[in-house]
């Protein structure tokens, strides 16, 4: 359903809102940013629970912090590997029908450690060539050793991170050919090469989140492992790595490398990884006061029905002991009915406040403190601020409805331009009359359901085919739960595709419009280029049109960077590219030359702008 069309949606049941919007409630963690804090080890998260774990325990590489214990063997110690047998069991069977594809392929391992993923997923796969690119090679060698044994299988003790090293690997498979760059042929799909690379380390490093744009942005541009074709990837990550860069699941951590993926992903599935409602996790990503907080609930719980749906139609079922609470939850919903579309329209706004307030609440009641104490005047502003947020939140409500009904009539054609376009002036008098903090509010669920309420959804999180496993820390060796992420390249648009000018736009564009990302986009894109709007957006008929994700109306209705899809994204591009008083690329550059080029804070939030 497509822009507007999420108004129709969310026609009935509003009134329900300002019931529910404060309900939900947020681990102290999460307020409190506690994931700010160093990773550090400890002893707590070097438990053995497996035989290959204690091996990795006896070597002392990893040791408690500040622990005077000799290493027996060198190596870096702030990797972490994949010990569970069990889990690979879990994804042989959830994930394999899917590698069948790839039986016979020469399969790329970089960083394979003590290699308990890269014997089943060797097994699956059957490579009749399989690289072990593995720098610690005295470390672990001895746990690699059966692997070895096999016929076309071969260790290279250097990092696969150092590009040069990569390419020597690649250049020397006998049965891979590159593509010509240059070719208007879109690439295609190479199921005779495989990639899988483990990236988890602890602490975390933001080498990692430079390293997966890198892997994305070489599908757009034919390099590294996409010169031969669109090539798999299989990844295992930390979580946190993922939510604020690929694969986001709110429109405020919806950055450059997230809308990289949506162009030149079919799919990024995350296979395993930690419960999403785990609340050390939610303090992990939403440790930044810019990110926000977590999306309405119930758009979560329609996520995961869907996907839920997705996996009864491709007869994948969930290994016991596996589920995430959502799709426990989703499961209980026998179809997808009236109480499903109700939970979905009633936007559920998550609270920073709100643990802080029932802590204050119940020590007033236990008698910790007085009245008239610095702790009591705090609990009176919460009580307070929590009275006007659930009165704007009836405001909320009111906005949505008749933007629903102004859609509609739109869309019916009965009523004349001037009728529309004085409704319209009237809805953004009425949205602008809101306070800073409410009018953040209404833009982070106004701009969530936008991308949601798609067909298909913007965000590649909503699209997933597979629900993730849930892991256990045990399984991995430190005790760190890790993601399994599924990438599948695909055939990116012609005008972005490799390193042109239209490439070229496209990043500045993204990186410029993403500063503040939620200024409408007639707006931001004459920030790019005087009158680049007039010129510009007559060539981009999907902004107007809902049933391409576009919207109707202006100001506070037209649509922000941060709700820009693929398609709409790409229109701007290949119209930049006809204007004929567009500048020179140069020329542009050096008009922008002061644009951050860190992708972590080209996300969704613009600066500036208040946060729930």
């Amino acid at each position: 359903m497509g822009g507007w069309g999420l108004w129709g949606v969310l026609a009935s049941g509003f009134r329900a809102l300002a019931r529910v919007c404060l309900a939900r409630r947020l681990p102290t963690s999460f307020v409190r940013y506690a994931s700010a804090q160093r990773e550090v080890l400890s002893k707590d998260i070097l438990q053995a629970e497996n035989a290959i774990a204690k091996q990795l325990l006896a070597t002392n590489v990893w040791k408690p912090h500040r622990s005077k214990a000799r290493a027996t063997v060198k190596g870096e110690k702030t990797r972490i590997n994949i010990t569970g047998d069990k889990l690979c069991k879990n994804i042989e069977k959830y994930l394999g029908p899917s590698l069948q594809r790839h039986v016979g392929c020469d399969l790329i391992d970089l960083f394979p450690g003590v290699g308990v993923w890269s014997r089943k997923l060797r097994d699956l796969v059957l490579p009749r060539t399989h690289i072990l690119m593995e720098p610690d090679e005295p470390l672990y060698a001895p746990f690699l050793e059966p692997l070895t044994k096999n016929p076309g299988t071969t260790i290279v003790p250097k990092s696969g991170l150092v590009w040069k090293d990569l390419h020597k690997v690649l250049e020397s498979l006998p049965h891979q050919t590159r593509l010509d760059p240059h070719s208007p042929t879109p690439p295609p799909r190479n199921d005779t090469l495989l990639v899988t690379v483990n990236l988890c380390f602890f602490p975390r490093t933001r080498s990692v989140a430079l390293y997966l744009y890198q892997l994305l942005s070489a599908i757009r541009s034919g390099t590294l492992f996409q010169e031969y074709g669109l090539v798999r990837m299989l990844i295992w990550v930390r979580p946190e790595d993922i939510r604020s860069t690929i694969l986001p699941t709110t429109v405020q951590l919806r950055s450059r490398s997230a809308i990289e993926a949506e162009l030149a992903c079919e799919w990024i599935n995350e296979v395993v990884g930690i419960d999403s409602e785990d609340a050390d996790l939610q303090a992990a990503i939403y440790r930044s006061k810019r990110s926000g907080g977590p999306r309405d609930r119930s758009i979560e719980l329609e996520s995961a029905y869907r996907t839920w749906q997705r996996l009864r139609e491709q007869g994948i079922t969930i290994p016991k002991g596996r589920e995430t609470a959502l799709i426990k939850e989703a499961k209980k919903i026998r179809s997808n009915s009236t109480l499903l579309s109700t939970r979905v329209q009633s936007p559920n706004v998550a609270l920073p406040y709100a643990e802080e307030l029932a802590e204050l609440e119940a020590a007033l009641e236990e008698g910790e403190f007085e009245k008239g104490s610095t702790e009591y005047k705090r609990l009176l502003r919460l009580r307070y601020r929590q009275t006007n947020d659930t009165k704007q939140a009836g405001s909320y409500v009111d906005i949505l409805q008749e933007y629903a009904t102004l859609a509609d009539l739109y869309k019916s054609g009965i009523a004349s331009p001037e009728e529309l376009l004085e409704k319209d002036r009237l809805l953004n008098d009425k949205v602008a009359s809101l306070n800073p903090h409410s009018l953040s509010t209404f833009r982070l669920i106004r701009d969530n359901l936008h991308l949601f309420r798609q067909n298909p959804p913007a965000m590649l999180w909503d699209r997933r085919t597979l629900e993730p496993l849930t892991v256990k820390p045990e399984e991995f060796f430190p005790n760190v739960g890790c993601s399994l992420l599924d990438i599948q390249p695909k055939a990116i648009n012609p005008v972005l595709r490799g390193s042109g000018e239209g490439s070229k736009v496209f990043d500045l564009l993204v990186k410029i419009m993403l500063r503040n990302s939620t200024v409408p986009v007639s707006e931001r894109i004459d920030d790019v280029w005087p009158d680049a709007a007039e010129g510009i957006l007559p060539g981009c008929p999907s902004l107007r049109d809902p049933s391409k994700g576009g919207t109707f109306g202006s100001e506070h209705a037209e649509l922000c960077a941060r709700a820009l899809n693929e398609r709409q994204w790409v229109e701007m591009v290949e119209a930049w590219m006809k204007w004929p008083f567009r500048p020179r690329y140069e020329r542009l550059e050096r008009q922008h030359s002061e644009v951050e080029e860190d992708d972590d804070d080209s996300g969704g939030t613009a600066e500036g702008e208040f946060v729930l």
